[in-house]
């Protein structure tokens, strides 16, 4: 009787263990995974070398949709959407549409800066959680940020 409970003991201590190593590996895959361009909100913190204030609820955001080849967003005061095309690191945005909302001061200067960078876009780099839009010089244009945060815990 002794043995057959040390035996079932033995092998739910190794199923258990195994588990949680298989767990623990996929935690790690999944925390390791690169960020990239399509499927992820970024937030821009940077237009054309001027911060723009973290408290500001007109942020200018982009998220690029995989399946649509469509990205869409905000440029500080309008919503605006369009298409675009990748090929390695060169992102080509297509033509902007957006709404026409009347925007005074920060946010109408904001807006025209980000519209006029995206439209000077040629190619892009993500490294960890930020994502820089830079010109055919390798001049950085926008800089944004993404929200998506590596897992919380690590066994």
């Amino acid at each position: 009787m002794v043995k057959k409970i040390l035996a079932a003991s033995t092998l739910a201590a190794t199923l258990a263990f195994t588990g949680c190593a298989s767990l623990e590996s996929s935690l790690n895959a999944n925390s390791s995974t690169a960020i990239v361009l399509q499927n992820t909100p970024w937030f821009a913190t940077e237009v054309n070398g001027t911060k723009i204030q973290l408290d500001n609820p007109n942020r200018p955001t982009l998220s690029f949709d995989t399946d649509s080849k469509r990205f869409g967003g905000a440029d500080g005061c309008n919503k605006i959407q369009g298409s675009y095309e990748t090929k390695g690191q060169q992102l080509s945005l297509g033509q902007i549409a957006g709404t026409l909302m009347a925007c005074h001061g920060v946010q109408d200067t904001v807006s025209r800066q980000f519209n006029d960078a995206l439209a000077k876009t040629d190619r892009y780099e993500i490294k960890g959680h930020e994502l820089k839009f830079l010109d055919k010089s390798g001049q950085t244009l926008v800089k944004f940020v993404t929200v998506i945060q590596p897992l919380p815990f690590k066994n």
